[in-house]
């Protein structure tokens, strides 16, 4: 394992949730006001079938999944990011890790909204992502 020994390793996730930036994108934490984004996202018939997920209903389905990823994070298990388009408010989609084991590995999965497709935002988003997970999170997979 190469690591930087003038750096403090801090395995665990961090006790506050961590904004990143992209060159477009901001990632922050998904909060009750995104609610209606998220319902605009995951209940996307499109997304739910490429990527076999559950169709979210209603608000309170969107509250009810925003409040999973919260506990999850309060539990150091992982952490997903609302992606914005930097400077505006509407969640264009989430993502994060899941299956965290500190300094070795955690899973990765992401989606956004298919009319946000084909702007190369999936693929700025996973490298943000993946650079926090490797230089921040010392993931070594």
């Amino acid at each position: 394992m190469s690591l930087n020994a003038d750096r403090i390793m801090t395995p665990n996730l961090p006790d506050i949730f961590p904004v990143l930036h992209s060159d477009r994108l901001d990632f922050t934490q998904m909060r009750a006001m995104h609610a209606s984004d998220i319902l605009y996202i995951y209940g996307e018939k499109k997304l739910a079938e490429f990527e076999n997920l559950k169709i979210l209903i209603n608000e309170q389905e969107a509250l009810e999944f925003i409040d999973r990823f919260q506990i999850r994070f309060n539990e150091k298990k992982g952490i997903r990011w609302a992606i914005s388009i930097k400077g505006e408010e509407q969640v264009i989609g989430t993502i994060g890790f899941k299956g965290y084991i500190p300094l070795h590995k955690a899973f990765v999965g992401y989606e956004n909204h298919p009319d946000f497709g084909g702007k190369g935002y999936a693929t700025e988003a996973l490298a943000t992502a993946v650079g926090y997970a490797f230089d921040a999170l010392f993931i070594q997979q």
